[in-house]
């Protein structure tokens, strides 16, 4: 993760006003600070030394080693030619400034050292003055400290700014895969139903018409309700109050889900104990995860086992809500083995279940067909179920 530069982060604009007032303010003390160092050469070094404030307070970057060349020398005449001591302030700001400015230690030592040569010359031509060297030594090291905490403190902004961008990327993308998820769980379950009564209709329309009218209703009506669940999905991207949605899909409706699979020529045999109807609370997302995990299933019995037998076992079991799908072989083997093709419906319904806390096993059955098990909390957990069985289809 790469962090931009003190230069680049939005508070950046704030510390280099805030240092070029306090400069304004350094060259003011420099001017005004002692009645006999107010001469024309301390007033021209002081406004001259602002020359490098004035160009970074109106947006010109200026790398370390530029800045240092146009506001050390004022600063060092007013200090070394002019005998003014103030005119050290002026150049502490300065070295605030480098000290701040990332890459610039070379013009920080240069800096420093100058300023340390014109406090010295200084004493010497007025007289020897160990408290002034002293504080103003002191100086020095406050300032540096200063410039080097306003850079920790930009370079950690920076990096809480791009931990944030992370942060909104990677929610971004986990709702845009529950999305994903709920659209695929509707569309391949509908569209699957919707097929196989159409491929019955069109068989059963020259012989038995009123049959293919049967198959056409049901046909029909599976595509008004994944019509409906898609505008619920959908009705998560509208901003909150941007019209109705329905309500999720729950364990009531797994009865709705098997008879659509018998409409479709699923030889079903089902066996449903629902805990929610029965008086045993149920969490609400767990309901809806048992609905899209029935759902999934049967639409791959559907899809990947035509004309085979199939059980579907839905019970509380303890403190969990178990459910079993089961197929038996088909009895006509595919061309191809479709279980080969690695497809988003068995991923998705272990990623539901463990995001409730659950656990979900896939896989063939020792007489060559094919079982899905969830073992769902009756009360969602937290995140963190394991997932057993690496085959999906």
């Amino acid at each position: 993760m790469s962090v931009p530069s003190t230069s680049e982060v939005p508070s950046g604009l704030s510390t280099t006003l805030l240092l070029s007032l306090a400069a304004v303010g350094a060259a003011l003390v420099a001017i005004f600070g002692e009645k006999q160092g107010f001469t024309a050469i301390t007033v021209a070094c002081a406004l001259a030394g602002l020359l490098p404030w004035a160009l970074v307070a109106g947006g010109v970057r200026l790398r370390p080693a530029v800045f240092a060349l146009l506001g050390l020398p004022p600063g060092v005449v007013a200090v070394a030619v002019a005998h003014n001591s103030g005119g050290m302030f002026p150049l502490m700001m300065v070295l605030v400034w480098l000290a701040h400015s990332p890459r610039a230690s070379i013009s920080t030592l240069v800096t420093a050292a100058a300023m340390l040569a014109a406090i010295t010359s200084l004493c010497i031509q007025t007289g020897p003055d160990e408290s002034g060297i002293i504080f103003f030594t002191a100086g020095m090291g406050i300032a540096w400290m200063t410039g080097a905490m306003l850079r920790r403190q930009e370079t950690l902004t920076a990096q809480v700014q791009a931990m944030r961008d992370v942060q909104v990327a990677e929610t971004a993308a986990t709702e845009r895969a529950r999305i994903a998820r709920e659209v695929h769980d509707v569309v391949a379950h509908s569209l699957t139903v919707v097929l196989l009564n159409l491929t019955g209709a069109r068989r059963a329309l020259a012989t038995q018409p009123e049959r293919a009218d049967e198959a056409l209703a049901r046909a029909e009506a599976v595509g008004r309700d994944s019509l409906d669940s898609i505008r619920q999905v959908m009705g998560v991207l509208r901003a909150p109050g941007d019209g109705a949605t329905l309500p999720a899909p729950a364990l009531a409706g797994i009865a709705g889900l098997v008879e659509g699979a018998r409409g479709a020529g699923l030889d079903l045999e089902a066996s449903l104990d629902l805990p929610g109807l029965s008086g045993v609370p149920v969490d609400a997302t767990v309901e809806l995860v048992a609905y899209r995990v029935v759902q999934e299933a049967l639409a791959n019995v559907l899809q990947h086992a035509p004309g085979a037998t199939a059980s579907l076992d839905v019970a509380a079991e303890g403190a969990d809500l178990v459910i079993r799908i089961e197929n038996a072989p088909v009895p006509v083997p595919p061309a191809s083995d479709p279980r080969a093709r690695r497809g988003l419906g068995t991923l998705g319904m272990a990623e539901r279940t463990r995001a409730v806390g659950g656990t979900f096993e896939s896989g063939p059955t020792p007489s060559s067909g094919w079982r899905v098990q969830a073992r769902l909390p009756l009360i969602g957990a937290a995140d963190g179920a394991t997932l057993a069985g690496p085959t999906t289809r």
